[in-house]
């Protein structure tokens, strides 16, 4: 099931995904978002629905790090966040331990083994894709995209990359219709969730959330949006 596609500009993160819970032949479609915010953070899940609720209720999430600089960030999240999400995990019943056989030699298994799921992160402008053994990793591009139709979705966004006036939104909107068009197992409505900078606000930037009245915008204030919402500011693709 699933198409979770992350796009980012190095200050805002926007999250899309699909509606599809496949099952064999089965296709239904899922009322609650497969994206989200929590905290400093937004997300989005494959794997299991019940591993999206722990995520999204679950977790005790700690802090990032303000204004990060080098692999600051990537250390919190190795260190800190995954941690975090492990011992949730195996709290809520979600942890499976796992035994299979060795990468290159099938005589060989790894017993005991702890295995949880897939799901990607938006934090403070960058993207993370957390596996099912818990690796953390970084996209070397400005997006990626997991769950079955992640391929289709990818060499969209690969395909949009030279289009720099096309804001994040659009640029995951599309990616999730490639995706659908292909692959039997993506399915919309799609649902979106933005994370912009937190402040201080540069001048003449603009932000894919929409600030409300009253309100100068130089505050991060991360919006999910419904299906129909398919309009944002523009933001520089980088």
């Amino acid at each position: 099931m699933t198409c979770i596609v992350p796009v980012t500009d190095g200050q805002t993160v926007v999250i899309g995904g699909d509606s599809a819970l496949t099952g064999g032949h089965e296709l239904r479609l899922d009322g609650e978002p497969k994206v989200f915010r929590v905290g400093s953070y937004v997300m989005g899940f494959t794997t299991s629905l019940r591993m999206g609720q722990i995520l999204r209720y679950g977790v005790k999430f700690p802090d990032p790090p303000e204004a990060p600089k080098d692999d600051e960030l990537l250390h919190f999240m190795v260190t800190e966040f995954v941690e975090a999400v492990r011992e949730a995990f195996a709290a809520k019943g979600f942890a499976k331990t796992a035994r299979f056989a060795a990468p290159g030699d099938p005589s060989v298994t790894e017993e005991g083994q702890e295995r949880g799921g897939v799901f990607v992160v938006g934090v403070a402008g960058q993207i993370f894709e957390i596996r099912q053994d818990y690796h953390v990793g970084r996209p070397a591009t400005p997006y990626t995209a997991i769950g079955q139709g992640a391929l289709i979705a990818l060499g969209a966004l690969h395909a949009l990359a030279p289009f720099e006036d096309l804001s994040l939104r659009a640029r995951a909107t599309r990616a999730l219709e490639a995706s659908q068009e292909y692959c039997s197992a993506v399915r919309g409505p799609f649902h979106f969730v933005d994370l912009p900078p937190v402040t201080p606000c540069s001048a003449g930037r603009a932000l894919s959330a929409t600030p409300p009245a009253g309100n100068s915008g130089c505050r991060s204030s991360a919006r999910s949006t419904s299906p129909s919402v398919r309009s944002p500011s523009r933001t520089a693709f980088r």
